[in-house]
């Protein structure tokens, strides 16, 4: 073996140096971007066993290329993965999840407190056939309770978004693992380097990479923890109008993202929530004075002061 491979590493200079373990073309110190759809082949034997997937290789710009390997290469080395695909979008990677692996009548157990447009996918999902049964999953106990005979998969978020709940992961994977379930796990809220779900027995793991892994909210892609993140939501009081406080923020910015290197706000129940409806919201406990805030890197006395003055105001 070689000796730079060899040696144990920490995360973080594995994970920066994992794509120069193997070369890379033409001596570049970063992998380069590959903009191609189409992938030419001198032999016609080799191009169809590259679609038939008897070789490595790429055939069409749908099915991957150079660029998003290198990406999969890298999410992978930092779940500790047997393999990764990246999707267009975080939701597109749990749809996809989903339909592959379940059929007509498989019934799936989730989280009560799951992200807004996640909700909204179980909703779609069993419309067509796949019974779903939300569950506090705080508590292990509540989901082996769940559990039917017809039980396939369970889904859950390591931190719920944005109440920030914590799932009861660890029991949740002996449960699974004892019925041979499938769990899921959302690790969007923590990103690997804070907790990795393989650890708990999970079989697969969605991670958003517009959020922690990006952190730079201009990427779009698709134990318990060793330290603390950067989401947390409040109440504002019932005395003051949401909108006018939040448009006092002038350090603050008004967007939907999470786990941009800016501080973000925003008024969960009339944006991310919105299409529950209020009944669902308030069973999840989304008020309507609710806001969530993630945390950048500005200067802790600049924030601090933005939202004194946003209050005092």
């Amino acid at each position: 073996m070689d000796s730079k491979t060899s040696v144990k590493r920490g995360f973080t200079t594995s994970i920066l140096h994992s794509d120069r373990d193997a070369p890379i073309e033409h001596g570049a110190l970063h992998k380069p971007l590959h903009t191609s759809v189409a992938y030419g082949y001198k032999d016609a034997r080799d191009l169809a066993a590259v679609f038939q997937g008897k070789a490595a290789g790429y055939a069409y710009g749908r099915q991957g290329n150079p660029t998003t390997a290198a990406l999969e290469a890298k999410v992978n080395a930092m779940e500790d993965g047997v393999a990764t695909v990246c999707f267009a979008t975080g939701m597109a990677a749990i749809a996809a999840a989903l339909l592959a692996l379940l059929r007509e009548g498989d019934h799936v157990i989730a989280s009560h407190f799951l992200f807004g447009n996640t909700n909204s996918l179980f909703a779609t999902l069993m419309a067509h056939g796949a019974p779903v049964t939300f569950v506090d999953a705080t508590d292990g106990g509540a989901v082996e309770a769940a559990i039917t005979p017809a039980t396939r998969l369970v889904f859950v978020e390591t931190i719920a978004n944005p109440r920030t709940q914590i799932a009861d992961l660890a029991r949740i994977g002996v449960v699974c693992a004892a019925r041979s379930l499938i769990y899921v796990v959302d690790n969007t809220m923590t990103s690997p380097w804070l907790f990795k779900p393989k650890t708990v027995g999970a079989s697969l793991v969605v991670n958003a990479l517009t959020k922690y892994i990006g952190g730079h909210g201009n990427a779009l892609a698709g134990e318990l923890f060793r330290g603390f993140g950067a989401l947390l939501s409040f109440e504002v009081d019932g005395r003051l109008d949401l909108f006018e406080f939040l448009n006092r923020l002038r350090v603050v910015v008004l967007s939907s993202n999470l786990g941009d290197n800016r501080t973000l706000a925003i008024p969960v129940a009339h944006t991310i929530f919105w299409e529950m409806g209020p009944a669902r919201r308030a069973e999840m406990g989304i008020t309507d004075s609710l806001i969530r805030v993630s945390i950048g890197i500005e200067d802790r006395d600049d924030l601090v002061g933005d939202f004194s003055q946003a209050l005092a105001r």
